[in-house]
């Protein structure tokens, strides 16, 4: 029997990669967007953990500051000027 999940907004199938034992790198799992709060898979994000159409009209700094309020780890790199 396959182990995974089915994103509750695409629909779509993400397999984990198995193994003997799941962990953490090997068990797929959705996660919420940082934006709307629905199931994101790795095919329904866009960007700084968040779907497409809640990154519309956003810039890179505000999509940072508010993933990294619900617990994602992302750094703003700032090119040298």
């Amino acid at each position: 029997m396959k182990q995974g999940y089915v994103c509750d907004n695409c629909g779509k199938f993400t397999e984990s990669a198995g193994g003997p034992y799941l962990d953490s790198v090997t068990e797929a799992k959705p996660w919420a967007c940082p934006i709307c709060g629905k199931e994101a898979c790795a095919g329904c994000f866009w960007k700084y953990g968040a779907h497409k159409k809640c990154c519309e009209g956003k810039t890179d700094t505000e999509l940072i500051a508010v993933a990294n309020s619900k617990g994602f780890d992302f750094e703003l790199t700032q090119s040298p000027a």
